[in-house]
């Protein structure tokens, strides 16, 4: 992020943590952190700026060592950060070496759909804990999916170290990782590293209370094809909508670059008439977008989780394993849609005849849900770091 304000973090994450009062530091410990941070995804910086900020309030002073791709964090932090070439071999096995802990945090990262390359990136600081015998945390995940039968045997393996814990952010993940594990008492339930310090904002009216955002996202494995049949889709969704009880539609990018393009791509399909309701956000923060939003379609996670934040309705619409298990574990109703295979007409009735203050109840409990587990995830950290530093 380098000093940008395309994202404002430190503006949606709470400033001070509601969980821990200040205490006196005990003693310095030395944490090899990995994650994919650092390119500018709002979901993974939001991840990130909720890691930074539970090691700001714990009994230690905390030295991360983080492979990252900029020469600074861009997330504000008053922990002291050695970064790393991401791609550099020899300082990550270094930086393990000479940590006490081993960090895998938030996101999906143990996955080979993205790539069997990037597997092999995100399990190598594991591996290489295990082999010098420190102590290991997988932070918040998703596991999978594992495609390839060598993926499913180094997680197996790994799962049969002993000083190995997982608190995963959804059930299926648990469920699994529960399965597979040597050492069943070190497998927790969790969720989503940004419940860890939930949003506070003020109950103030809407601006514009009939106001939707759509935040696309198309897989990198996607033919051209059904990239123009997503792109055609929204479309449709949109001239049905502000045709209805919609005035405005904003398009919300959550990565630089690729889903700026998807935005600009979508808004110059539309009809002109079409246009001049609908805008492609690019510099407002996000937290306020979302906030004032009266709905939210979304084919990204942390779309979701931020409507789930911010008690604002959504529907989603993706592939992706982590969306459809995260939505049907929490919540009763169907709310995603496949990301091409949808009926934009079906689609676009569904979010009209959405009752608002019925939606909102039940996105409160999730949210009430979400949080208290989030509660228990910090505590069983805290725990955690007293008990291997004794």
């Amino acid at each position: 992020m380098g000093g940008s304000k395309r994202f404002r973090i430190n503006d949606i994450i709470v400033k001070d943590s509601v969980f821990y009062p200040y205490r006196k530091k005990v003693r310095t410990m030395k944490i090899f952190l990995s994650g994919y941070y650092g390119y500018d995804n709002l979901g993974d910086e939001l991840i990130f700026a909720s890691v930074l900020k539970f090691f700001e309030n714990v009994d230690h002073y905390v030295e991360l060592y983080l492979p990252y791709p900029k020469k600074e964090p861009g997330v504000k932090t008053s922990l002291k950060i050695h970064l790393l070439p991401r791609y550099d071999l020899l300082s990550i096995m270094k930086a393990v070496h000479h940590s006490d802990l081993v960090i895998s945090g938030g996101g999906a990262l143990l996955q080979d759909e993205t790539s069997y390359r990037s597997f092999v990136y995100y399990t190598l600081p594991i591996r290489l804990g295990i082999r010098w015998k420190k102590h290991i945390v997988i932070l918040g995940q998703s596991i999978g999916p594992l495609k390839k039968r060598r993926s499913l045997a180094v997680i197996k393996k790994i799962m049969k170290y002993k000083r190995i814990t997982a608190i995963l952010r959804d059930k299926r993940s648990f469920e699994f990782i529960k399965d597979i594990s040597v050492y069943k008492e070190n497998i927790f339930l969790g969720t989503d590293l940004i419940f860890l310090f939930p949003c506070k904002y003020p109950k103030e009216q809407k601006e514009n209370p009939r106001n939707l955002v759509v935040i696309p996202h198309v897989s990198t494995d996607w033919q051209k094809k059904e990239r123009r049949e997503f792109v055609e889709k929204i479309g449709n969704i949109i001239d049905v909508l502000l045709s209805g009880k919609y005035n405005q539609i904003i398009f919300l990018p959550f990565q630089r670059g690729k889903d700026e393009r998807l935005c600009d791509e979508i808004f110059m399909s539309l009809k002109p008439r079409t246009r001049s309701l609908t805008y492609v956000e690019k510099t407002v923060n996000t937290d306020k977008t979302i906030r004032n939003a009266s709905f939210v379609v979304s084919s990204r996670l942390h779309g979701v989780l931020l409507s789930i934040l911010y008690e604002v309705p959504f529907l989603a619409l993706s592939n992706q394993p982590k969306i459809k298990n995260f939505v049907t574990e929490n919540f009763s109703c169907s709310l995603v849609y496949p990301a091409v295979e949808f009926d934009p007409v079906e689609v676009a009735k569904e979010i009209e005849r959405t009752n608002e203050s019925n939606r909102k109840g039940t996105i409160a409990s999730v949210r009430t849900k979400l949080e208290k587990r989030a509660e228990r995830m910090m505590k069983l950290m805290s725990t955690f770091l007293n008990s291997i530093s004794d």
